[in-house]
């Protein structure tokens, strides 16, 4: 009873403090060797599914899932072709367990084949389609034409399709960070590059996917973190330690009041709940602490914190969460609204993968908060 009296002041304390709800984590996998559910170890993943290094960059939520009864979650692991990288690891959203591998064959060319992935529903399907981009850089590294594929499912061995293959010139590099905007017949997928001299990749379909157009949008400017608000309107950018700046088509500058937000989060979603448009962005690992942030910028001028996910912090009970410096500041996140609760999904490069969902916090949870 008095553990009960504690974790409910605690509450009440968070809630005044900071005017926002805290989303507990369901699951997170520290190492790829444990995987830690409301804060208990409960099993060992496959070893194909490390990800405790330098090649998991990106990942996220698939709401409408064929192989794990509606939502799964998917990491992106790049390298070369072998049993560990350069592949597309599908995960049970309900316990970070490893589920399988997507088909990666005729995936080819850049410095990484794969390199970043988004989750989207395009055409008349309710199931959700998984975009997959390529890195190139600006040097012309021999097969490094952009590129963009297509996964109609994530279940069965399925190859993907390639959607785009360098329509453009692209002379910088590309292929840091993705997302998609829009679904059913209008999905636009935006790639952008961490370099100053990086233009934003729009690949855009107003058919449901029968056909793909290539274009260059937004400013000239490197991000490691992208997002768009509706096909067409806005794409909001971020980079280490900048702010969060919004931008429309042409590049030009619509809001850059998102101060206050200037931190080391890269990895940026949108999502409209409940009449509500909100922001997320992904922690930067620094090896010390993980916590990411929703914001809610339906208000462009008075942007507040909406959301913040509890903090996974080391010590961790039972597991320790690794303390690795990430220095290319690398991150993904995905946010949706799942049986009426807001979920988050962040990847933080050779630290962790962790799920949370309003609700989700144990008591183990917000004994890490207060750590």
């Amino acid at each position: 009873m008095k553990r009960f009296a504690l974790i409910a002041a605690a509450t009440l304390l968070v809630g005044s403090a900071s005017a926002q709800t805290v989303i507990g984590n369901l699951w997170y996998n520290p190492t790829g060797a444990n995987r830690v559910v409301n804060g208990a170890d409960s099993g060992v993943l496959s070893p194909d599914v490390n990800l405790n290094d330098n090649n998991t960059r990106s990942g996220g939520l698939i709401v409408g899932s064929t192989e794990a009864s509606d939502l799964a979650a998917f990491v992106v692991k790049r390298g070369s072709f072998d049993t560990v990288n350069n592949a597309v690891r599908i995960l049970d959203a309900s316990n970070g367990s490893y589920l399988r591998s997507l088909d990666n064959t005729g995936i080819s060319g850049g410095v990484f084949p794969m390199n970043a992935g988004v989750a989207a529903k395009v055409g008349a399907s309710s199931d959700a389609s998984i975009f997959l981009g390529n890195l190139i850089n600006s040097t012309g590294t021999s097969g490094a034409g952009l590129k963009l594929y297509l996964y109609p499912t994530d279940a069965g061995s399925v190859a993907p399709t390639q959607i785009a293959n360098d329509a453009l010139s692209i002379t910088s590099r590309c292929g840091d960070t993705i997302s998609a905007v829009g679904s059913g017949t209008n999905v636009t997928i935006y790639l952008a590059g961490n370099n100053a001299a990086a233009r934003v990749v729009a690949v855009s379909t107003t058919d449901g996917g029968g056909s793909w157009t290539t274009a260059e949008v937004g400013p000239t400017r490197g991000a490691l973190g992208i997002a768009g608000d509706v096909v067409g309107g806005s794409i909001f950018m971020k980079s280490a330690s900048q702010d969060i700046v919004e931008y429309d088509q042409a590049g030009t500058v619509v809001n850059s009041t998102f101060s206050g937000l200037t931190d080391t989060r890269t990895g940026l979603a949108y999502a409209e709940i409940a009449g509500a448009q909100l922001l997320a962005a992904a922690s930067y690992a620094n090896g010390t602490s993980y916590v990411n942030n929703v914001y809610d910028i339906t208000n462009r001028a008075a942007v507040t914190t909406a959301y913040t996910t509890v903090q996974i912090a080391t010590p961790t009970f039972p597991v320790a969460v690794p303390t690795n410096t990430n220095t290319n500041a690398t991150s993904a996140i995905s946010i949706a609204e799942v049986a009426g609760k807001i979920t988050v999904f962040s990847v933080a490069s050779n630290n962790l993968v962790a799920l949370y969902q309003e609700g989700g916090a144990s008591v183990s949870d917000w004994q890490l908060m207060m750590d």
